[in-house]
């Protein structure tokens, strides 16, 4: 998560650890232009599309953010309302700091509050090659890369594992792979059984990253 990258672990933990999981499905509007400025959101896993319209509904201004990219930074800037829309092109899961917690949290760490300016402001490449790439290749590829993607936001726990902190469901996976529950059981069940993960009925831990980031880069 770019933005915390300033961040020791612990402080980094924190911050995470205080946020909210939020998943959308293709379509759904996370945050209307114009609207109460009540959460800011940083992607995990999917993208959305961010646009702009003037007064007569024509875009004026648009992009497509991913993994790790902030959305309502506005929150943090101390703006009543989000000048932007934000929705969903695929399923999507984000997390994210209603206004009371994330100027709490500047307040104690207000390195962030640049970082999260900037992050909205930098340029955003062409991600449409990136938009076709995540709903494709084979089902076990697919959640490879999911859980690739959320381990970013993880917590480091014994040794070399990561636990995803905030709960994930087999459904929460399938929804994100795009997929009924049923499809998910069998390529799970190997993950666990290579030891790449470990399941609760709502909690995943990795155990074995690199299994997973072959996966992923794996067609």
């Amino acid at each position: 998560m770019s933005f915390l990258g300033d961040l020791t672990e612990s402080q980094r933990d924190e911050f995470v650890a205080s946020a909210t999981t939020h998943s959308l499905k293709a379509h759904d509007v996370l945050a209307q232009q114009g609207s109460p400025a009540t959460t800011c959101y940083v992607v995990e896993v999917g993208y959305l599309r961010v646009s702009q319209v003037d007064d007569s509904g024509r875009e004026t201004a648009g992009r497509t953010i991913g993994p790790g990219r902030v959305y309502g930074g506005a929150v943090s800037m101390g703006r009543p309302r989000y000048p932007t829309s934000a929705r969903a092109l695929q399923p999507v899961r984000v997390l994210g700091w209603q206004r009371p917690m994330l100027l709490a949290l500047l307040d104690k760490y207000p390195e962030v509050r640049d970082k999260i300016s900037k992050d909205e402001s930098r340029p955003t490449p062409d991600a449409r090659e990136r938009l076709q790439e995540a709903a494709s290749g084979s089902l076990p590829h697919r959640l490879a890369r999911i859980l690739v993607a959320l381990s970013a936001h993880g917590t480091r726990s014994a040794g070399t594992s990561i636990d995803i902190v905030h709960p994930l469901t087999k459904q929460d996976l399938a929804d994100l792979a795009g997929v009924p529950l049923f499809d998910v059981a069998g390529p799970l069940a190997e993950m666990e059984k290579r030891g790449a993960i470990s399941m609760t009925r709502s909690h995943v831990r990795i155990l074995n990253l690199s299994d997973l980031q072959t996966g992923a880069a794996e067609q």
